[in-house]
């Protein structure tokens, strides 16, 4: 029809006095365009005429493709106005023959089209730009496949297999479902749990008293034997209790991360037997104070006129109360207090016990429990009275902990602390699984100088980003945090920008994802080569948007990295000697707080500790009353103390903003830290202030993890 339509128009004709269409009012008119599917150096669409037939028989067929094809009005009305001028009615019923095969044709190669498409993509999002009015041009609207075409039989097959799938989201869906016996189990099993703790009992409903419902949660888990384990938990709405409670009531603290890894340093160094226990429904042992009322839930056996005369008075904390952390995080420590351990104020959930060279150490982080002990039968005899206490499950040697891989070799003393796995998730989270590898987190700061002057790159940095920023940015947090110290300036530079990202920001979280497709299996590696404490502290003087300097430090225990910190310092200081200053200071902190805890595990301090710092005047200034290059730093030695023994004794970070300068100056004093200066290419903080060029990062990051990558 196309070639047919292209070869009449140049034809000459009696009605238009022997003139082609070409060179008369046809001349400028344009065929219609169909788009199609975009590869590189190929046309991005095809000359094509939508005609009646063409769309009664794609109605037919179930696919609405308007949005596929433009028309054009004109052609066809001249067009139409031509055929029918046209003295030769063989021609024209010729034509409307061809035109009906050739449309009945196109018909079925765009349904064919769309029929792979379908099975090609499988009901997953495709990105549309529509041209809405008083919409951002640069924001990228999701529209799934059905908005384009009718849901097909494809469609629909695929659209069944995904739901089969799904964890179902209410307790009706879950027993309407195939695999309804399984999540019937499930139920079942969460029932006789709260059954056994006595969580509720059933009491009149009480006037003028708030009822709050519930709701079932359902999850599908994976068993390190690949066995399909289906999990149903009862989880109230926490959120409808209108009850005040203060901030006491509703805090519940865990341990932190620095005291975890320091404990699994502890347990390499002195090759302790380590064993990781989990506590089933764990809330449930928590004791409420207060009255609190819940409608009776599904999945309870009882009938309807019941339901409405009774409801459930809770005994016990239940998952999503407000009080249900703190309930739960009482009991236990009542627990362990009574088993013998002591915990402190300054580690609320590190309970130690030492006796005649006997050693045991307990981490507890909400339910999840490691115990280490370098004797067998004391061991044993706390994880027996803890098993009759609370409903545990023994794991036995730590696998895996709070997302961390844990692979241990007591023979070689080596213990491998990594997130493969994790990382693995996020990557195919955001859609950067086939992503190319990057070396180094961040360009240097010269190349992203230079790299600013292009204008693309220009456009780049003021266009909005109206993507998952954020949710990169608290997943990339979470990994710096714990196992990856390498990315933990990337991240904590980019993490300043979540109000109003731009597509240059995206750029750059883009790149540590990249750099963490390249290098997945790295991690930290604990050798235990040394028997001190060792910390490095640096600062990038002056930044170029607030003018403040990022301060960076590293802990080292027995030569294993148990902490590190990069972060924006909260004063404008005036010179380099003054920011190196403020970085030793926040050194500090962590390291009093550190050598306490250390304490009430090994029973002996690290003091002195020993602070690497590559400025020569930072570390003259610790050692002398005065300097002009501190004049800012103005508080009596006296006041000084006073905050250094309240820390001392509670454990508690106070605010130091006035006295940065002189606290580390009566650290020393009172032979707490000495420093010791250190060359800038082995100052191993150097990585937690600036972005460094491959080598130099290359050669840091293997310091700091005790590996060769």
């Amino acid at each position: 029809m196309i070639s047919r339509c292209h070869l009449l128009i140049r034809q000459s004709s009696v009605v238009i006095k022997s003139l082609a269409p070409r060179v008369s009012k046809f001349q400028n008119l344009q065929p219609a365009v169909r788009r199609r599917k975009r590869f590189i150096l190929i046309p991005s669409s095809l000359k094509d005429e939508w005609t009646k037939e063409m769309r009664e028989a794609t109605m037919r067929n179930g696919l609405l493709l308007d949005q596929q094809v433009k028309t054009s009005e004109k052609l066809r009305e001249s067009m139409t106005s031509l055929i029918n001028s046209n003295n030769s009615v063989v021609r024209a019923q010729k034509d409307m023959m061809l035109q009906q095969e050739t449309a009945n044709q196109r018909v079925n190669m765009l349904i064919d089209t769309v029929r792979n498409l379908v099975d090609a993509i499988k009901r997953q999002s495709i990105n549309i730009t529509p041209p809405i009015q008083n919409k951002d041009p640069n924001f990228v609207y999701q529209a799934t496949l059905s908005e384009q075409v009718k849901e097909s039989e494809e469609c629909q097959i695929y659209r069944s297999v995904a739901e089969i799938y799904r964890d179902p989201v209410t307790y009706k869906s879950a027993m309407n479902s195939k695999e309804s016996q399984n999540w019937q189990a499930a139920v079942n099993e969460e029932l006789k749990s709260m059954e056994e703790n006595n969580v509720w009992s059933l009491v009149e409903r009480p006037p003028r008293e708030n009822i709050i419902d519930s709701r079932w949660v359902f999850k599908r888990k994976v068993s390190p034997t690949t066995e399909t384990i289906y999990r149903a938990r009862l989880v109230v709405r926490g959120f409808k209790d209108t009850n005040d409670y203060e901030i006491r009531e509703t805090y519940a603290p865990v341990s932190r991360m620095t005291v975890i890894r320091s404990v699994f340093a502890i347990i390499n160094k002195y090759n302790l037997e380590a064993i990781q226990l989990d506590v089933k429904t764990a809330f449930l042992n928590g004791i409420l104070e207060n009255d609190i009322y819940m409608e009776i839930p599904e999945g309870v056996n009882i009938d309807e006129e019941s339901k409405e005369k009774y409801v459930c008075r809770l005994n016990k904390a239940l998952y999503g109360l407000k009080v249900s952390p703190k309930r739960w995080n009482e009991k236990f420590s009542e627990v362990a207090l009574k088993l013998g351990l002591q915990n402190d104020t300054n580690e609320p959930c590190l309970y130690t016990w030492r006796f005649q060279g006997k050693l045991v150490i307990l981490v507890l982080y909400v339910d999840d429990i490691i115990l280490a002990s370098n004797c067998q039968l004391k061991l044993t005899e706390i994880r027996d009275k803890l098993c009759k206490e609370f409903k545990m499950k023994d794991l036995g040697e730590p696998k895996m902990y709070l997302g961390m891989e844990i692979q241990r070799d007591r023979s070689g003393r080596k213990i491998v602390l990594k997130q493969s796995e994790y990382i693995e998730k996020i990557l195919e989270k955001f859609k950067m699984t086939e992503c190319k590898p990057q070396e180094t987190p961040m360009i240097t700061r010269q190349a992203k100088k230079i790299e600013s002057k292009n204008p693309e790159k220009q456009k780049e940095m003021i266009t909005p980003f109206h993507g998952p920023f954020r949710e990169a940015i608290g997943s990339l947090l979470y990994l710096a945090g714990v196992t990856r110290p390498d990315i933990a300036y990337a991240v904590n530079l980019l993490s300043r920008r979540q109000i109003a990202p731009t597509t240059s920001d995206w750029t750059e979280v883009k790149r540590i994802f990249r750099y963490l497709r390249g290098s997945i299996n790295e991690g930290l590696v604990y050798r235990a080569n040394g028997d001190e404490m060792k910390v490095y502290t640096d600062s990038s003087f002056g930044d170029c948007e607030e003018s403040k300097s990022t301060s960076g430090y590293i802990i080292k225990l027995f030569d294993d990295t148990v902490a590190w910190r990069s972060k924006k310092q909260t004063l404008v200081t005036r010179s380099t000697c003054g920011a190196e200053y403020y970085a030793m200071s926040e050194a500090c902190q962590e390291i009093i707080s550190l050598d306490k805890a250390l304490r009430d595990m090994i029973g002996r301090t690290l003091y002195p500790v020993t602070i690497q710092c590559d400025n020569r005047s930072a570390k003259s200034c610790t050692e002398m009353e005065g300097s002009n290059k501190l004049k800012c730093f103005d508080l009596p030695f006296s006041e000084i103390q006073s905050v250094l023994d309240k820390r001392e004794r509670t454990g508690v970070k106070v605010p130091m903003t006035e006295i940065h300068g002189d606290f580390i100056k009566q650290c020393v004093k009172d032979n707490r830290v000495k420093i010791n200066w250190v060359a800038s290419k082995e100052n191993l903080a150097d990585i937690m202030t600036k972005p460094l060029p491959l080598p130099i990062h290359k050669y840091l990051r293997e310091k700091i993890a005790n590996m060769s990558f």
